[in-house]
Protein backbone atom coordinates (compact mmCIF):
# COMPACT_ATOMS: atom_id res chain seq x y z
CA UNK A 1 0.00 0.00 0.00
CA UNK A 2 1.30 2.98 -0.80
CA UNK A 3 1.23 6.23 1.18
CA UNK A 4 -1.00 8.10 -1.20
CA UNK A 5 -3.41 5.48 -0.99
CA UNK A 6 -3.27 5.16 3.25
CA UNK A 7 -3.53 8.86 3.30
CA UNK A 8 -6.64 8.62 1.33
CA UNK A 9 -8.45 6.21 3.17
CA UNK A 10 -7.65 7.74 6.15
CA UNK A 11 -9.01 11.26 4.54
CA UNK A 12 -12.34 9.12 4.15
CA UNK A 13 -12.10 6.49 7.29
CA UNK A 14 -15.81 6.01 8.28
CA UNK A 15 -16.24 8.02 11.93
CA UNK A 16 -16.38 5.93 15.54
CA UNK A 17 -19.87 6.19 16.78
CA UNK A 18 -21.73 4.28 19.72
CA UNK A 19 -25.05 5.37 21.17
CA UNK A 20 -26.73 3.61 23.97
CA UNK A 21 -30.22 3.83 25.17
CA UNK A 22 -31.97 3.69 28.69
CA UNK A 23 -35.88 4.31 29.58
CA UNK A 24 -36.77 4.62 33.15
CA UNK A 25 -39.77 6.06 34.39
CA UNK A 26 -39.55 9.57 33.45
CA UNK A 27 -37.41 9.75 30.22
CA UNK A 28 -34.84 8.31 27.55
CA UNK A 29 -31.73 8.71 27.73
CA UNK A 30 -30.16 8.50 24.47
CA UNK A 31 -25.69 8.93 25.23
CA UNK A 32 -23.48 8.79 21.81
CA UNK A 33 -19.59 8.81 21.32
CA UNK A 34 -18.37 9.83 18.38
CA UNK A 35 -14.66 9.29 17.40
CA UNK A 36 -12.80 11.66 14.81
CA UNK A 37 -10.83 8.94 12.87
CA UNK A 38 -9.33 11.26 10.13
CA UNK A 39 -6.58 12.71 9.71
CA UNK A 40 -8.34 16.53 9.34
CA UNK A 41 -11.28 17.92 12.05
CA UNK A 42 -14.67 17.64 11.60
CA UNK A 43 -17.90 19.70 11.95
CA UNK A 44 -20.82 17.73 13.73
CA UNK A 45 -24.58 19.12 13.26
CA UNK A 46 -25.26 18.68 16.99
CA UNK A 47 -26.44 22.05 17.94
CA UNK A 48 -29.97 21.87 17.49
CA UNK A 49 -31.79 25.83 17.36
CA UNK A 50 -35.31 27.69 16.48
CA UNK A 51 -36.35 31.02 16.43
CA UNK A 52 -37.92 32.85 19.55
CA UNK A 53 -41.62 34.68 19.58
CA UNK A 54 -39.10 37.97 18.98
CA UNK A 55 -37.00 36.37 16.33
CA UNK A 56 -34.07 35.42 18.15
CA UNK A 57 -32.19 32.35 18.14
CA UNK A 58 -32.88 29.88 21.24
CA UNK A 59 -31.64 26.20 22.00
CA UNK A 60 -34.43 23.62 20.27
CA UNK A 61 -37.17 22.45 22.43
CA UNK A 62 -36.08 18.75 21.89
CA UNK A 63 -32.11 17.86 21.62
CA UNK A 64 -32.35 15.76 18.38
CA UNK A 65 -34.70 15.47 15.19
CA UNK A 66 -37.17 12.11 16.39
CA UNK A 67 -39.24 10.40 13.72
CA UNK A 68 -41.06 6.65 14.60
CA UNK A 69 -40.80 5.29 11.56
CA UNK A 70 -43.44 2.74 10.32
CA UNK A 71 -41.31 -0.06 11.41
CA UNK A 72 -41.70 0.94 14.56
CA UNK A 73 -37.86 1.99 15.07
CA UNK A 74 -37.56 5.31 17.19
CA UNK A 75 -35.03 7.73 14.87
CA UNK A 76 -32.89 10.02 16.67
CA UNK A 77 -30.96 12.14 14.74
CA UNK A 78 -28.61 15.34 15.08
CA UNK A 79 -28.40 16.23 11.58
CA UNK A 80 -29.73 18.64 8.84
CA UNK A 81 -33.19 17.91 8.82
CA UNK A 82 -34.73 16.86 5.57
CA UNK A 83 -36.83 19.51 3.66
CA UNK A 84 -40.63 18.61 3.98
CA UNK A 85 -41.94 16.74 1.02
CA UNK A 86 -45.11 18.87 0.37
CA UNK A 87 -44.52 21.78 1.68
CA UNK A 88 -42.11 25.00 0.49
CA UNK A 89 -39.86 26.47 3.43
CA UNK A 90 -38.82 30.06 4.00
CA UNK A 91 -35.58 29.40 5.40
CA UNK A 92 -33.26 25.87 5.19
CA UNK A 93 -32.68 24.63 8.88
CA UNK A 94 -29.01 24.16 9.45
CA UNK A 95 -28.23 22.92 13.45
CA UNK A 96 -24.62 24.56 14.70
CA UNK A 97 -21.61 22.60 14.61
CA UNK A 98 -19.02 21.47 17.34
CA UNK A 99 -15.37 21.10 15.78
CA UNK A 100 -13.54 17.62 16.66
CA UNK A 101 -9.88 17.45 16.00
CA UNK A 102 -8.16 14.38 14.19
CA UNK A 103 -8.07 11.90 16.33
CA UNK A 104 -10.45 13.09 19.51
CA UNK A 105 -13.76 12.26 20.85
CA UNK A 106 -17.04 13.92 21.61
CA UNK A 107 -19.37 12.46 24.25
CA UNK A 108 -23.09 13.99 24.31
CA UNK A 109 -26.07 12.28 27.03
CA UNK A 110 -29.07 13.53 25.29
CA UNK A 111 -32.97 13.34 27.41
CA UNK A 112 -36.00 12.84 26.00
CA UNK A 113 -39.35 13.27 28.84
CA UNK A 114 -41.89 10.08 28.10
CA UNK A 115 -43.67 10.01 26.13
CA UNK A 116 -41.29 10.74 23.40
CA UNK A 117 -42.40 13.38 21.08
CA UNK A 118 -41.68 13.22 17.26
CA UNK A 119 -39.70 16.44 16.55
CA UNK A 120 -38.85 18.41 12.99
CA UNK A 121 -38.00 22.18 12.48
CA UNK A 122 -40.37 22.01 10.09
CA UNK A 123 -43.57 20.65 11.56
CA UNK A 124 -43.80 22.31 14.89
CA UNK A 125 -46.01 21.53 17.27
CA UNK A 126 -48.91 23.80 17.68
CA UNK A 127 -51.46 24.28 20.47
CA UNK A 128 -53.88 22.35 18.33
CA UNK A 129 -51.53 19.25 17.31
CA UNK A 130 -52.78 15.92 18.16
CA UNK A 131 -51.02 12.70 19.02
CA UNK A 132 -51.40 9.18 19.16
CA UNK A 133 -49.86 6.83 21.73
CA UNK A 134 -47.43 4.59 20.09
CA UNK A 135 -44.25 2.46 21.26
CA UNK A 136 -41.26 2.10 19.32
CA UNK A 137 -39.88 -1.06 18.92
CA UNK A 138 -35.65 -0.41 19.25
CA UNK A 139 -33.62 3.07 18.88
CA UNK A 140 -31.46 4.16 16.09
CA UNK A 141 -29.04 7.17 16.32
CA UNK A 142 -27.97 9.01 13.67
CA UNK A 143 -25.32 12.08 12.96
CA UNK A 144 -24.29 13.98 10.46
CA UNK A 145 -21.17 16.09 9.84
CA UNK A 146 -18.31 17.64 7.49
CA UNK A 147 -15.05 17.89 6.82
CA UNK A 148 -13.01 20.80 7.79
CA UNK A 149 -12.39 21.73 4.12
CA UNK A 150 -10.81 24.42 2.49
CA UNK A 151 -13.49 27.40 2.08
CA UNK A 152 -14.74 26.15 5.23
CA UNK A 153 -15.82 28.80 7.28
CA UNK A 154 -16.28 28.20 11.15
CA UNK A 155 -18.27 31.64 13.23
CA UNK A 156 -19.36 31.32 16.82
CA UNK A 157 -22.86 30.69 16.28
CA UNK A 158 -25.77 32.74 18.34
CA UNK A 159 -26.23 29.66 21.25
CA UNK A 160 -22.96 29.07 23.83
CA UNK A 161 -20.42 26.34 22.50
CA UNK A 162 -21.44 26.27 18.83
CA UNK A 163 -20.18 27.19 15.80
CA UNK A 164 -21.99 28.40 12.67
CA UNK A 165 -21.00 27.08 9.38
CA UNK A 166 -20.71 28.33 5.57
CA UNK A 167 -19.07 27.39 2.43
CA UNK A 168 -20.29 27.26 -0.87
CA UNK A 169 -21.08 23.48 -1.21
CA UNK A 170 -21.86 23.07 2.45
CA UNK A 171 -24.87 20.61 1.98
CA UNK A 172 -22.69 18.46 -0.60
CA UNK A 173 -20.27 18.10 1.74
CA UNK A 174 -22.67 16.84 4.54
CA UNK A 175 -21.98 12.94 5.79
CA UNK A 176 -24.23 10.66 8.00
CA UNK A 177 -22.79 8.06 10.76
CA UNK A 178 -24.92 5.93 12.27
CA UNK A 179 -24.95 3.86 15.21
CA UNK A 180 -26.16 0.18 15.57
CA UNK A 181 -29.89 -0.19 16.58
CA UNK A 182 -30.51 -1.14 20.11
CA UNK A 183 -33.74 -3.17 20.64
CA UNK A 184 -35.74 -0.69 23.52
CA UNK A 185 -39.29 -0.26 23.91
CA UNK A 186 -39.78 3.44 24.03
CA UNK A 187 -43.59 4.77 24.27
CA UNK A 188 -43.66 7.47 21.74
CA UNK A 189 -46.22 10.79 21.08
CA UNK A 190 -46.43 10.14 17.79
CA UNK A 191 -47.81 13.33 15.50
CA UNK A 192 -50.80 12.80 13.48
CA UNK A 193 -51.19 15.22 10.83
CA UNK A 194 -49.09 16.55 8.70
CA UNK A 195 -45.81 15.45 10.32
CA UNK A 196 -44.06 14.24 7.79
CA UNK A 197 -41.60 10.60 8.91
CA UNK A 198 -37.93 10.77 7.62
CA UNK A 199 -34.63 8.81 8.54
Amino acid sequence: MTQGVALEERENAPLGLSAHFQVDAKELVAEYEVTNTRAHAVYLFNVLWAFDAKGQYVAASSPAYVSLRRDGQLYIGKIVPPLPRDEEVELRVVPFATKVEAGRSYKETLKFPLPVSEYSAYFPAKPDSKYRSATAHSVVFALQFVNDVKGMEAKPAPLPDALQLSHPKLLGLIETVRARPEKIEVPVNQRDGNFEEFE
